[in-house]
């Protein structure tokens, strides 16, 4: 079964040696890797070992520009040039072309990237455009006024051993996995449009029975805490997000994400320099193995059982039903957030710590995630289901900036 990586990063792309281990799915940033240098990499690719995992990338339009978006004639460039590769599956791009055919001269596009070998050694590709843009994206200059797609992407991966399960990934660019935000045509929110009553049939436009993997390329600020208990300086990610995360555990726009494994991968800052990172993991059970350390934390959602363990929460200003970070707990003396211990649990955030909260050079953390979501059992926690951690690299602050790596996922 794969194994995951969630990478936060600086641009320009430093070369790191390889990791001791292979991963299945790597994402970046949002706007992090520039369309031209993609194209390169892309043809070079046949001269590389065909074992790489799955590698998820936002991409712009260049280093030169001041806007990430991509105009519609250089999508259609590049699109013709990816095509024009001969050990690539073309038939995967299919579906954006056709879209991209139907829009008109003149759009500027946020447009991200899924790739990975297939088993009989062909490079089968995804490009996702951006459905739902940010309030960042809005502006009187065309080229720096998004133009929304509407072209939902998922990602089948099919193990050539029967006796495993297929694997579902959906790749997302930042504001996609908001619910606060409309489109300009009233259409849902992206990430949950596949339960929506869509044009077309069922035939004409498959959709996954469950998203095991969402992954997330995000650039964006965080927001400060102001949680007793969490320290000073400390931030975490804004509000909209963790309603994301809550939303999908609860169902509460649809079952699809009710088992998912959620990535959220981050600049350690924005583009005015403003706190960001917390790139991690989502899961929708508690972590029994509690992640806090100089380098990661985890925020769980949870709430107590009982009328005791409310009042304290009450008493250093938690709600019920809250985000509620590890250490504070541990901090206030209250029961660990596990099933059958005082705590009703919704999922826990594994996240690496922002620059600001921790001290070294490590910029780089591996995680194992040892059951995908889909196949963990609601009744116990286990250690089979933990999200463990190790670092993986060191490196200088000037040669990467920040990542977090999430490890592995052992068979279901």
């Amino acid at each position: 079964m794969p194994k995951v990586t969630v990478a936060e990063a600086y641009a320009p792309l430093a070369v790191l040696p390889a990791p001791p281990e292979p991963f299945d799915l790597v994402t970046f940033p949002e706007a992090f890797l520039p369309l031209e240098s993609f194209l390169d990499f892309l043809a070079q690719l046949d001269s590389l070992p065909k074992t790489c995992g799955c590698i998820h990338v936002g991409l712009r339009a260049d280093d030169a520009t001041r806007t990430h978006l991509i105009g519609h004639a250089q999508l259609l460039d590049a699109l013709h040039r990816i095509r024009g590769l001969r050990f690539l599956r073309s038939s995967d791009l299919d579906a954006f072309s056709d879209w991209l055919s139907t829009e008109a001269a003149g759009g500027f596009y946020n447009v991200g990237a899924i790739f990975s070998w297939d088993a009989e050694g062909y490079l089968r590709l995804c490009l996702h455009p951006k459905l739902l843009r940010s309030r960042y994206e809005h502006n009187v200059a065309a080229e720096r006024n998004m133009k929304e797609a509407s072209l939902l992407s998922a990602v089948l991966l099919r193990p050539t051993d029967g006796r495993l399960p297929p694997l579902t990934i959906q790749p997302l660019l930042c504001s996609d996995a908001l619910q606060n935000q409309q489109r300009d045509d009233g259409l849902p929110a992206p990430m949950y449009a596949f339960e929506a009553d869509l044009e077309g049939t069922e035939e004409e436009s498959p959709r996954p029975e469950q998203v095991d993997v969402v992954s997330i390329a995000a650039f964006t600020p965080l927001s400060p805490t102001t949680r007793p208990g969490a320290g000073r300086g400390r931030y975490r990610w804004k509000r909209e997000f963790l309603d994301t995360l809550r939303i999908a555990a609860e169902g509460a726009q649809g079952f699809r994400h009710t088992r998912s494994a959620i990535l959220l991968a981050n600049y350690a800052t924005d583009a005015k320099g403003k706190p960001g990172g917390a790139s991690g993991i989502w899961v929708p059970w508690m972590n029994p193995v509690m992640l806090d350390s100089e380098h990661f934390e985890t925020l769980v959602y949870a709430h107590p059982d009982d009328r005791s363990h409310a009042s304290l929460c009450e008493e250093h200003a938690y709600e019920e039903s809250d985000w509620i970070p590890a250490d504070a707990i541990r901090m206030l003396q209250l029961p660990k957030p596990a099933p059958r211990l005082g705590w009703n649990v919704l999922g826990s955030l594994t996240t690496l710590r922002t620059i600001g909260e921790r001290s070294g050079s490590t910029r780089l953390i591996g995680l194992t995630l040892h059951r995908i979501p889909r196949f963990v059992s609601g009744w116990a926690a286990s250690q089979q289901h933990a999200v463990t951690g190790a670092i993986a690299f060191d490196v200088a602050a000037s040669e990467l900036g920040d990542s977090v790596i999430i490890r592995e996922v052992a068979s279901g």
